[in-house]
Parts: structure tokens; C-alpha cells; sequence
């Protein structure tokens, strides 16, 4: 299994240098993290011939993409099995996706691939240190990490820069305190970085996903009428535990800041509750046909199935077709196991309190408690 510590290649590595000097600029680094902000910077340089290349090479060719007509947005709080529905949905050869070398690579995957490539296949773990999810350049991704490595504009920066969470969620998840002009230069970059994923996989529908993206329908719809939106959500309970799993991973890794874990858990608690209030507030706004939930745990127990019902509920063509795909890797994952978790009377008693309109929305019951309140 592979884990996460301070020899891992940083997220941040290999970003351009402006990007960078912006993120230090606007979220600054503490003391004891300076020495690696300064080995960051370092390596910023390094992509610089491969990012001149690949513009000098695709450029044009990338200009005269026009915006994907009616993609497929996966959208769901982290953690709540975005990726398992992600990759479910592109074993249809139908969808073109973004991949992993596409995120890491992002300014420079259409014009120098091959050195790019090789460079980076050596560095790339094999699995997610958090859950154990097969991980390589070739697998599915969500743009929200290329966003990250082309941009300030992105919520995973939260994570390198933790005592900015708040103003990283409300600037660059709600788009709230940001200016017009910061909102359509998102709306530029995200369309700019799509396009480049459509020169390179070539003119079909794409299927994406990005968990920030269920705060971000209105400008989505602007952006793209005819999309499609499948929610996919998970125990909250559950979700609660993997997420704060996931956040100590990158803390204890890739962190450029010194915060109090329980200070992050505690901020992450309004995040949850922030994202799903934008999200059931904003659905109206999405036209009939366009729009379908799905629970994590009816996926795990009936992939297939579930997979089918999407395909009929959002008039998705080519379910046939993508069938024996689907059930060749639903066949693969057999052997992979979850993360355990236990459940404290305080944390439940919280989640309870706090997150009870989606509890009721969805129907999730109380977990057993394994370590009572003090």
C-alpha cells in the first residue's frame, strides 16, 4: 500500500512559476516550511521548455475547439464515492475523460508527451495512499487537480495552504468574495483546460468529475446548457471519518502551514453542510432530464444496475454497449477492501445536530458508537 509522507513528490512540484508566486503571495508559508516553498519554487522552472513547446505546438489547434456541447459532471461531497462512479461510467468507450497525466501534466501534455510522460510515469505511485484505489497517468481524474496546477483558483490549494481553507472554499468553491473578472477567468481556465482534453482524446462526449462542482451548477449551466449532473452521496457517518482521514494524510504530507488538526475537522463540518445547501438550493435551476442521485452504497451492492438506471433517467445512449466494459471491471474490483472506520458519541452527536436535513433527505441511521462521550 502506498502512504503519504514528506518524500513524496509535492502536488505542487513542476507548477508554473507564476502560479506559485501567486499562491505564496496571496496564502503564505510558514517558517518551518520555507525551505520546501523554496525546493517548490525550484522545480517551477523546470517545466518551463515543455510548457513553451507544447504552446507553441497546440495552441491554434486548441483555439478552434469550441466547449464540450452536453458533458457528464459527477458531483458529490469528497469522499462520498465520486471516483468509483467515475470510473464506472468511462468503461464506456463512449466518453472521452480527463486523466490523471492530463492533471499532472496539464500545460504541457498535448505538445511534449513523450518526454513529459516517461518523466512522470516514474514518479507516479501505483495507488491512492488514502483508500488504495489503483492510481497511474492512465486512469480517470478529476480537473479540479489540473485546475490546481494552472491556477490559484483552485479548493485543493486548501490543503497545501490549511489556515486558508475558509477563504479558499468561499473565493474558488461558492465564488463568493471573488470579483466578476476572477469568476470569468475561472470560467476561461476551465474552458481552456477542457478544450486541451478534447484535442487530445479527440470528439466525444466527455464525463467528468469534481466534487467542488456541487456548489458550482449555476456557473456550470452557464457554461455548458445541456450538461448532465449525476449527485452521487454516501453515509455521512462515514464520510465524516474518510474525509478526515484524507485531510490528515495531506496535512502530515503536503502541508505549507501549521494548523491544529481538530481546528481543520471542525472547519470541514461547515464545509459539508455549505456545499450541500448550494448544491439542493441550486438544482431547480437544472432543466428535467438533466439532473439524477444515486447512493453510494446501491452502486456498491449493484454497479451494473445502478449504472443502467442513470444511463435511462438522463437518456444517456450506448448502455449496451458499455455493459460487458462495465461488468469486465466490476469483475477486476472484487478483491479490494475499504477503510474501517469506529464512530465516537461526540462526533455522531454532531453529525446528528449539524447535517440533519441531508440524514433526513437520505435516510441514513445512527451508526453504533464504539467510544462514548467523556
Amino acid at each position: 500500500m502506498s502512504t503519504f509522507d514528506r518524500s513524496s513528490p509535492h502536488p505542487l512540484s513542476l507548477i508554473g512559476c507564476r502560479t506559485f508566486a501567486k499562491l505564496v503571495r496571496t496564502y503564505g508559508v510558514d517558517r518551518e516550511y520555507r525551505g520546501l516553498a523554496t525546493k517548490l519554487a525550484a522545480t517551477c522552472t523546470v517545466g518551463i521548455p515543455f510548457r513553451r513547446l507544447d504552446d507553441l505546438r497546440s495552441s491554434r489547434k486548441v483555439k478552434r475547439i469550441g466547449l464540450p456541447k452536453s458533458p457528464v459532471f459527477i458531483i458529490g461531497h469528497w469522499r462520498s464515492g465520486t471516483t468509483h462512479l467515475h470510473n464506472l461510467m468511462t468503461c464506456d468507450p463512449q466518453f472521452a475523460y480527463v486523466k490523471a497525466f492530463h492533471c499532472v501534466a496539464a500545460q504541457s501534455f498535448l505538445g511534449a508527451r513523450g518526454l513529459v510522460y516517461r518523466s512522470l510515469a516514474k514518479r507516479m505511485p501505483s495507488e491512492r495512499p488514502m483508500d488504495s484505489v489503483r492510481f497511474g497517468l492512465e486512469e480517470a481524474q478529476e480537473e479540479e487537480f489540473a485546475m490546481s496546477r494552472i491556477s490559484e483558483m483552485s479548493f485543493l490549494h486548501a490543503y497545501y495552504f490549511p489556515k486558508k481553507l475558509e477563504q479558499i472554499f468561499r473565493n474558488w468553491v461558492l465564488f463568493e468574495d471573488i470579483t466578476e473578472k476572477q469568476h470569468d477567468r475561472w470560467k476561461r481556465t476551465y474552458g481552456w483546460f477542457l478544450r486541451r482534453v478534447i484535442a487530445d482524446q479527440g470528439p466525444k462526449p466527455l464525463c467528468l468529475k469534481s466534487p467542488p462542482h456541487a456548489a458550482r451548477i449555476p456557473t456550470l449551466l452557464e457554461m455548458f446548457p445541456d450538461a448532465k449532473f449525476i449527485h452521487i452521496y454516501r453515509n455521512p457517518y462515514v464520510v465524516q471519518q474518510s474525509n478526515n482521514n484524507l485531510w490528515r494524510k495531506f496535512l502530515d504530507a503536503f502541508a505549507l502551514h501549521n494548523v491544529e488538526r481538530e481546528d481543520i475537522e471542525d472547519q470541514n463540518f461547515g464545509v459539508y453542510t455549505r456545499l450541500h445547501e448550494r448544491l439542493y438550493n441550486d438544482i431547480d435551476r437544472i432543466p428535467p432530464g438533466q439532473f439524477a442521485e444515486v447512493r453510494f452504497e446501491d452502486v456498491e451492492q449493484n454497479p451494473v444496475g445502478e449504472v443502467a438506471r442513470l444511463y435511462t433517467e438522463l437518456a444517456l445512449p450506448g448502455f449496451q454497449t458499455a455493459k460487458p466494459h462495465l461488468e469486465e471491471y466490476v469483475a477486476a474490483q472484487k478483491s479490494y477492501r475499504k477503510n474501517k472506520y469506529s464512530f465516537d458519541a461526540e462526533t455522531v452527536e454532531r453529525i446528528d445536530r449539524e447535517w440533519r436535513t441531508v440524514l433526513d433527505r437520505w435516510n441514513y441511521e445512527r451508526p453504533n458508537v464504539t467510544h462514548p462521550s467523556l
